[in-house]
């Protein structure tokens, strides 16, 4: 599946862009396999030269079964880090 996206808001449809607003000219452009679940995109951020590059990965849709309990252990772990460095 080929997806564009401009100014915030990204469709799979290109003949129908009716939740897209118009202004800023920052997009994003890329390909999702959903037969191998991989995916590759760019995000053009309209400013200057500057854009985002996320080459071919892999999505791994179990993933989300861990959130709570990574979410949890980030928590714990940026705690730590601001306690150590007083902030």
């Amino acid at each position: 599946i080929k997806f564009k996206g401009k100014d915030g808001s990204v469709t799979g449809n290109p003949k129908d862009d009716s939740g897209v607003q118009q202004g800023s000219g920052a997009g994003v452009e890329g390909y999702l396999n959903v037969k191998t679940n991989q995916i590759t995109f760019i995000v053009d951020y309209n400013m200057m030269n500057v854009r985002s590059e996320c080459f071919l990965q892999t999505i791994d849709k179990n993933r989300i079964n861990n959130y709570e309990a990574e979410f949890a252990q980030y928590e714990k772990d940026l705690a730590a880090y601001k306690k150590e460095h007083g902030l």
